[in-house]
């Protein structure tokens, strides 16, 4: 077996979090000098933010930041940015999904017993129904036309149960 050489090399400096870590210092150390400052001890309040900040400095610099082009790191982050797209509840998705035209057909189906519709897609060659979103209302029409990108209702075929 022969080992993979790294592609870090040790000689070269990497970057470090002290400017982060004496960030987080400052912000610390501030509340703790206004508290201080409220209880008519500011002394004790401007030791203890020099303390603060010198200590931040201390553990950014004890930690390294990996190198810009790391592989291990980027599939991380990639993963995180998937994860947040999927979690993301507070804003809707706004990307067109795609369908195969030749394959698929859009369709509004409309339930005779109690007038449900919903939208989906009719397999060409199975005659099978996909359903993909109940209608409500037009604006969930709309929404489900803009999803995949159909411009008029007249391209929605009108299917009846």
């Amino acid at each position: 077996m022969s080992k993979k050489k790294s592609k870090i090399d040790p000689n070269e400096t990497t970057d470090t979090y002290a400017s982060e870590g004496m960030t987080i210092g400052l912000i610390i150390g501030g509340f703790f000098f206004i508290v201080f400052l409220l209880g008519r001890h500011a002394s004790y309040g401007a030791v203890f933010l020099v303390i603060c900040v010198v200590a931040g400095l201390i553990i950014g610099l004890m930690q390294r930041k990996p190198p810009i082009g790391d592989e291990k790191l980027n599939r991380e982050i990639k993963s995180y940015k998937k994860l947040d797209k999927e979690r993301n509840a507070f804003f809707l998705d706004r990307s067109v999904k795609k369908y195969d035209k030749n394959v698929r057909t859009p369709v509004i189906r409309k339930n005779l017993a109690n007038g449900e519709r919903v939208a989906g897609f009719l397999l060409k060659g199975s005659g099978r129904f996909e359903e993909k979103m109940l209608i409500r209302d037009e604006k969930d029409l709309r929404e489900f036309m803009r999803q995949y990108g159909i411009s008029s209702e007249e391209d929605l075929k009108k299917g009846e149960e």
